[in-house]
């Protein structure tokens, strides 16, 4: 898409992208999943000023024990990066309204994201390793 290749445009960024032939529908904004996908990417590209990778992944998944999530069917979303990683005290705070390590930041890009992802009955989790990369999974209920 062309906001995709704007971010990218000038880095040293591979972008790959996976998914399903047949992903079953969510029932969800278009505009706001890209906002959700934008707010990571954008933090993506940020955390890898000498280049890098981001991965996305995009598979259905059923959810049978209801451990993590209600049993049913969902859209999984992987995003990776091979960036420099979130500190762990941060990583527990990425989704706070307002938090933010960066001079020009609002905090508010992950905040959006995570209440964009809530209000359609999702999930998002980030996990993230210091000089590997950081990995975001997002959970969508498939209708």
């Amino acid at each position: 898409n062309d906001a995709l290749n704007l971010l990218l445009c000038g880095t040293k960024i591979s972008f790959s992208l996976k998914k399903e032939k047949e992903l079953w529908p969510i029932e969800a904004n278009k505009a706001q999943i890209e906002q959700v996908f934008s707010n990571i990417i954008v933090n993506a590209v940020q955390a890898m000023p000498e280049g890098g990778e981001i991965k996305v992944n995009i598979t259905n998944k059923k959810e049978e024990n209801g451990w993590f999530l209600p049993t049913g069917k969902y859209i999984k979303i992987r995003i990776a990066d091979t960036g420099m990683g979130i500190n762990r005290d941060y990583l527990r705070k990425i989704f706070d309204p307002r938090f933010t390590t960066k001079e020009e930041g609002t905090g508010l890009g992950l905040a959006i994201s995570s209440s964009i992802i809530k209000k359609y009955g999702g999930e998002i989790k980030a996990t993230s390793k210091q000089g590997k990369g950081t990995l975001f999974v997002i959970y969508l209920p498939a209708i």
